[in-house]
């Protein structure tokens, strides 16, 4: 006899579902669709609580009296320039900060909001420029300085030559209009005694001057070195007029109406108030590379018979300006090649503003750390056959 045969127990998973799923699930439902419904369930959960949140700290806010938080304000923007205009208590004249610029984007950085800032809290109106030299000769600060002297705007009535590696930080340092005449910003302690014997205010710039450039210099040795203020690492700048800064505009003579700008420099500084004097023709041109274009120009100034003056009660000494320059990072061009070592203690009789060749190759408006600015960038033009030292070829 046969045995008999017993019918197979039916498996659950063995009606087509997945053995993953309960058995208490309905036949027709899938992975799928508990992957879909799970999905739905989390996302209304995070609806549900953000909507109780936000309402739990709206109603909070509304108990204590307080607005609804929000993103945070920023500061107060500081004055645009028609508030300048509005507000007297910032004073009637604009300065333009001029920056000799070469490879130097992290002092950049630095200075501009720097430099800004600190004429914000003096009210002082200003521009910050940037002379951008893009040509490939040697850098040449004092040429920069007469181009942003020339390309700087007219809304600007004094300028202010200043070096990107120096930042100002003693608030009794002045940068405003220097109404007595040029005014040598720096320390006391940075600064040396500066008497020479009287010079002839004709000699500056007139061509038919037979003045040799050895009058422009003090009698010895010792005296030369008393006179000329020069860089010592503690930071210094000036003020002055700028008719004592440009050449006439009509005649080549050393006296005549003039309007124009102040300069303050990182070592001079001149207004150009339009009144009936001296000038001196801006910067020398001659000095490529780096160092003794500001001995030249303290030269100019006094060889125009223009005083210069000097704050007093500066006690800070070498906390009176930071100085960002690393020597060993950045080296300086201090090489002098052939008659570059004789000419550079000479004054130029000759150049100026009314020779610096240049083409504007760019002129862009950029915010440095919420600093507006004005890059100029720069293509000097030289006379190898006048000066060779611009090339190191």
């Amino acid at each position: 006899m046969f045995p008999s045969r017993r019918k197979a127990a039916q498996l659950p998973w063995e009606d087509g579902r997945s053995r993953l799923l309960p058995s208490s699930l309905p036949r027709k439902c899938s992975v799928f669709h508990l992957f879909v419904a799970c999905l739905l369930l989390g996302f209304l959960s995070l609806l549900w609580l953000q909507l109780s949140c936000s309402g739990d700290m709206a109603w909070a806010a509304r108990g204590q009296g307080q607005e609804t938080p929000g993103p945070p304000r920023a500061c107060p923007p500081e004055p645009p320039p028609e508030h300048w205009e509005e507000d007297p208590s910032w004073g009637p004249h604009r300065l333009a900060v001029l920056v000799p610029f070469r490879e130097r984007f992290e002092e950049l950085l630095v200075f501009v909001p720097h430099m800004h800032r600190f004429l914000i809290r003096k009210k002082i109106p200003h521009h910050i420029y940037v002379l951008n030299q893009v040509d490939h000769f040697r850098f040449n600060r004092a040429a920069l300085i007469n181009v942003g002297f020339l390309e700087s705007s007219n809304s600007t009535d004094y300028i202010a030559m200043h070096d990107v590696d120096l930042l100002p930080l003693n608030e009794e340092l002045d940068y405003g209009f220097p109404e007595a005449g040029p005014f040598h910003v720096a320390s006391q302690s940075s600064t040396r005694s500066t008497t020479t014997r009287p010079m002839s205010a004709a000699s500056c710039c007139s061509p038919s001057s037979t003045t040799s450039w050895q009058d422009f210099l003090p009698d010895t040795q010792e005296e030369e070195t008393r006179a000329e203020p020069r860089r010592n690492g503690k930071g210094q700048a000036g003020i002055g007029t700028s008719a004592h800064y440009q050449l006439p505009r009509e005649v080549p003579s050393c006296q005549s109406d003039i309007l124009g700008k102040q300069i303050t420099s990182h070592k001079f500084q001149a207004p150009l108030d339009g009144h009936r004097d001296w000038d001196c023709n801006g910067m020398s041109n001659r000095f490529w590379g780096w160092g003794r274009e500001d001995d030249e120009f303290y030269r100019r100034i006094k060889g125009a018979g223009l005083q210069l003056f000097r704050p007093s009660g500066i006690t800070t000494g070498y906390k009176t300006f930071r100085h960002l320059h690393d020597p060993a990072w950045r080296k300086r061009d201090q090489k002098r090649i052939a008659a570059q070592k004789q000419e550079q203690f000479k004054v130029d009789r000759e150049g100026g503003l009314n020779t610096v060749k240049y083409r504007v190759d760019a002129r862009t408006a950029l915010s440095v750390g919420g600093a507006p600015c004005t890059v100029l960038n720069i293509m000097l033009d030289c006379d190898k056959a006048a000066t060779p030292w611009c090339t190191l070829g």
